[in-house]
């Protein structure tokens, strides 16, 4: 079907219709077998997937399941149908621009009250604009205008200068990125595989293109010369750009072990964190608070808490 052309729409109903699923795994995370129905969003996803043409991409390998089970895996679709639907799944993506003014911890600081999510602002004061959060919320009984910036991120610094870590901690912070990291790289690899099917199946109408100007060129059509020069340039800068985007992928699959801080460093952050934060740029502060605090409360008396035990990934 999408070879054929079909839209998105049309073949997700037609997954549906004919109740194509899939079950997780049973694992460690999952004790039961769940099913997971296709949406519009997975499609992209599964369309990238060589799995389907018989290639199972691990962190540390690529398994041809054709070869390894000796031919009794049967692919859904050829290889050259994998590389052709890479081709046409690029051109189904639209970008979207986003002018969304930038507000620190939006959507971040809850009402200690409602439970509502703050609303950041940038007021003017008699020194200047601050920035401030309040509480929309009209059936709130919080009884303030607003809540300063400095009221979180202050106890945020002195949350991180109590942080206190010891080594089985770091056994656990190490555990979990080992796993992000495989899980990672299984993807990178699925990306740079979809890639490779792109340019491949480029450089067939590459070669395609190439025949035909021999043809035209024979003929002396000078239109149909000058189109052909055209798609033969256009396909070739293509072909390039995908070329520099699987070598960036492939850097990134590279250096993706040892991305973790080693033990040493680790021990020492609590000595060493503090500074850092309070040197960080305001949307580089964000973006830590983000990862480490998840949902900051502020009650009446404007006071800031979170769950500290979230840092590092460090579970209570």
């Amino acid at each position: 079907m999408k070879l054929a052309g079909e839209n998105h729409t049309t073949i997700l109903d037609f997954l549906i219709a004919n109740d194509v699923h899939r079950m997780t795994k049973i694992n460690r995370k999952n004790s039961v077998s769940k099913r997971i129905d296709p949406n519009i969003n997975s499609l992209a996803t599964m369309f990238q997937d060589p799995f389907y043409y018989g290639l199972l991409i691990q962190a540390g390998q690529e398994v041809n399941l054709v070869e390894a089970t000796n031919g009794s895996f049967k692919a859904m679709l050829s290889y050259d149908e994998f590389c052709a639907a890479q081709d046409i799944s690029t051109g189904q993506h639209r970008k979207h621009k986003h002018n969304m003014t930038f507000y620190p911890l939006r959507g971040l600081v809850k009402c200690g009250l409602c439970g509502g999510n703050m609303t950041p602002s940038v007021p003017k004061g008699h020194d200047g604009r601050y920035l401030n959060y309040c509480c929309n919320n009209k059936k709130c009984y919080y009884k303030t205008h607003g809540v300063r910036g400095k009221c979180i991120f202050e106890p945020f610094f002195e949350a991180i200068e109590q942080l206190n870590i010891d080594e089985s901690q770091y056994d656990i912070y190490n555990n979990r990125i080992e796993s992000l990291t495989a899980e990672k790289i299984v993807e990178l690899r699925t990306q740079r595989k979809s890639l490779e099917g792109r340019h491949r199946h480029k450089e067939s109408l590459l070669k395609q293109h190439m025949a035909t100007m021999a043809e035209v060129k024979a003929i002396g059509n000078q239109v149909a010369i000058r189109t052909l020069n055209s798609q033969l340039e256009e396909t070739a800068n293509e072909m390039a750009s995908i070329e520099e985007r699987i070598d960036e992928l492939t850097q990134k699959i590279n250096g993706a072990t040892g991305i973790g801080a080693s033990k040493e460093d680790f021990l020492n952050l609590p000595k060493s964190l503090p500074e850092q934060i309070e040197n960080a740029t305001i949307a580089e502060k964000d973006a830590i608070a983000r990862i480490m605090l998840l949902n900051l409360t502020i009650d009446q008396q404007k006071k800031a808490t979170f769950p500290l035990e979230r840092a590092l990934c460090i579970p209570a």
